[in-house]
């Protein structure tokens, strides 16, 4: 019960959906997170990329608790009661099928992980040929030689200063008429 309702390191509920401060599950093993298949979080790891960070509880552990309970209570039952036997291989039955398919179910959750960590290790390369493409880019548009960096840098700023300055006059001269152009 502890593993279905852990938190986070920002103490969110991790198998609550949306509902992130209610624990997935109460004392009883009943599911109490988000109901809606739409409510998992899911973050956008690149342009027009989206992947699910998270899973419901009830998706991962389904009724594995409840189920577990009505084995424990078959296996404490009075062994004299005439269904005893009954009761026992219908609960022990049950709980075996259950945790197959919690097995099943974590199988499945795991290899979605192993496919997002495969996608994540992808567009991190994918970076970080663009990251170096654009610095050879930049090498060969202006040279690897700083001199030539800083002069280009000077010429941008003294372009962006003859702009402004023309900029003001014209402004200057639109705001002119034949009553304000008289000598002063």
């Amino acid at each position: 019960m502890d593993l279905a309702n852990n938190r986070d390191a920002s103490g969110n509920y991790i198998f609550s959906g949306f509902k992130t401060d209610t624990p997935a599950f109460d004392e009883d093993g009943v599911y109490q997170g988000s109901t809606n298949a739409d409510h998992v979080r899911r973050l956008t790891v690149a342009d027009g990329t989206g992947m699910q960070v998270s899973h419901l509880g009830r998706d991962i552990f389904g009724d594995i608790f409840t189920v577990l309970e009505d084995a424990v209570a078959a296996l404490t039952a009075d062994p004299g009661d005439a269904d005893y036997d009954a009761n026992l291989e219908a609960a022990l039955s049950a709980a075996m099928v259950e945790v197959d398919e919690g097995i099943n179910r974590l199988g499945k959750a795991q290899a979605e992980l192993g496919t997002n960590l495969q996608q994540l290790d992808a567009l991190d390369l994918s970076g970080d040929v663009l990251i170096n493409d654009t610095i050879v880019k930049v090498q060969n548009a202006i040279g690897s030689d700083t001199s030539k960096l800083v002069t280009l840098v000077s010429e941008s700023q003294m372009s962006e200063l003859a702009f402004n300055a023309s900029m003001f006059v014209y402004k200057k001269m639109q705001s002119m008429n034949l009553f304000n152009m008289s000598p002063s």
